[in-house]
């Protein structure tokens, strides 16, 4: 029996990934700030300032690896990526405590448990919520653990349940607050992704037909520049003569060659590009990988650079290929990023391991495409 599978939210709807990243690094810049605060406030009353130290060290290389890998220009959020920052987090929260003075007061300063449940809610649309219920569940259980055995050397007006619910509570809210809300999310965009779908298959006979005339315009629109003179040429005169049947003849022929290369053509090669493509893998690109190219060759041309070549290259022993595009510009560096980004944006979505290379009155893109 196939296992189900578990998605994330990112998983489902990969464009959604970008807004996703936009929340972990609002998420992970607040719980910053909020350590920073705590620490700075309260670290004259902490006895084993050491441990406090490396608390923030470890806090803060959790956030950085977290809004790193989550960037849509990085490679998918993987288990392994998820655990080491909830580890990380976790490692924090536990150093924190054990640095902390105990009691009451601590409760109210106590920056760990917080913090990491604040990774945690960053995280989460990332991973599926099977990932997000383990990692927390687990968290609050360690730093429970830690609490009963810190009570015993720690004044507890209010008494050890109070104590240790004080720190577990967060953990456990997010958690389970983020896992409802991520399976509800999850949820809509498949109902959304299907209705998406059926609406597509229903509306793919009015779009090839929009096509076709859309072609069928352009192509007329070229014919006539050899047709035309010669009708124009035959009603003026009232007659056909032999030179006229020449003329045809050569404009048929010009016409059928034409069409015969447009048929033979590839979706790359109608583009206003240089395309080497020697291993013929032009064909194995999907749809939105097809608009992506489209859309940053257009964005390219439309703003200002010329002489573009686009090589694609498969990798050894691998479903990859690599996209190459180099092109020219004479224009400022800074000025053409600004114009790029958001066709860049998409390209961060779409494939994996993008870079461009700005150099002086060049600009080379690259890209892969089919990343297992």
């Amino acid at each position: 029996m196939t296992p189900k599978t578990r998605l994330s939210m990112t998983q489902v709807n990969p464009l959604g990934s970008s807004g996703s990243w936009e929340a972990a690094v609002v998420l992970g810049l607040a719980t910053w700030s909020y350590v920073l605060l705590s620490t700075v406030v309260s670290f004259a009353t902490f006895p084993d300032q050491t441990k406090m130290l490396l608390a923030v060290v470890l806090i803060t290389v959790a956030i950085i690896i977290n809004m790193v890998v989550a960037a849509p220009r990085s490679r998918e959020y993987r288990r392994y990526d998820f655990f080491l920052v909830a580890g990380l987090a976790l490692g924090a929260a536990l150093l924190q405590s054990a640095a902390s003075p105990g009691g009451v007061a601590s409760i109210a300063t106590d920056w760990g448990p917080l913090a990491l449940a604040g990774i945690l809610a960053s995280a989460s649309a990332f991973r599926p919520r099977f990932d997000l219920l383990w990692a927390g569940f687990s968290a609050a259980v360690i730093v429970g653990i830690q609490k009963t055995l810190e009570s015993r050397s720690s004044e507890l007006p209010f008494g050890l349940v109070y104590f240790v619910l004080m720190a577990v509570a967060p953990i456990v809210i997010v958690t389970l607050g983020q896992a409802a809300y991520t399976g509800y999310a999850i949820r809509s965009l498949k109902a959304w992704r299907r209705g998406f779908q059926q609406t597509q298959e229903q509306s793919n006979s009015f779009a090839a037909m929009g096509t076709a005339r859309t072609i069928a315009q352009g192509l007329l629109s070229e014919f006539g520049v050899d047709v035309q003179p010669l009708l124009v040429r035959i009603l003026q005169s009232g007659r056909i003569t032999a030179t006229d049947v020449d003329l045809a003849a050569a404009a048929a022929e010009r016409i059928r060659s034409r069409l015969v290369t447009l048929s033979a053509q590839t979706w790359l090669e109608r583009l206003p590009v240089e395309a080497i493509d020697d291993d013929a893998v032009t064909e194995k690109f999907d749809v939105a990988s097809r608009a992506a190219v489209t859309a940053l060759v257009s964005g390219m041309n439309a703003q200002g650079l010329s002489g573009l070549i686009v090589r694609l290259t498969p990798v050894a022993d691998s479903s990859r290929i690599q996209v190459h595009i180099s092109s020219q510009h004479s224009q400022s560096r800074f000025a053409l990023r600004a114009k790029l980004a958001p066709i860049f944006r998409v390209l961060y979505v779409v494939f994996f391991n993008v870079s461009a290379v700005y150099g002086t009155g060049t600009l080379t893109v690259q890209f892969d495409y089919g990343v297992e």
